[in-house]
């Protein structure tokens, strides 16, 4: 039988994502697991980009990490919070894709779903 005790869903918040999410919430219930969301708000620096003032820089991400925390919010429900153990993480990434290789790794997850786009 398979044991499944981290699932990793990682949103963008999309309509894919939701999608992703509705099976990550199955799979957590059917399996008795911790549901893990990830939302990764990438860097707005480009490497070679134009010289933006780093003020500037630092109060977009900050922007974009607090309208991701209150799509989180808005994401997950109560019972989410209670019976699945939801773990909610909005951080800052580079690349999205390596977060969630990062992230899968260093907290054992078993199971990604994901959405095909966003």
């Amino acid at each position: 039988m398979i044991a499944l005790k981290n699932i990793l869903v990682p949103t963008d918040f999309g309509p894919p994502s939701q999608v992703a999410l509705v099976y990550g919430r199955h799979f957590a219930r059917q399996f008795g697991a911790t549901l893990h969301v990830l939302h990764s708000v990438e860097s707005v620096m480009l490497p070679g980009g134009a010289e933006v003032p780093m003020p500037a820089v630092q109060q977009v991400e900050k922007g974009l990490m607090e309208v991701g925390q209150r799509q989180m919010a808005a994401a997950l429900n109560q019972d989410d919070r209670q019976t699945l153990q939801v773990v909610e993480v909005v951080r800052q990434a580079p690349a999205a894709a390596s977060d969630i290789l990062e992230y899968a790794r260093a907290n054992h997850i078993d199971l990604i779903v994901m959405g095909t786009h966003g």
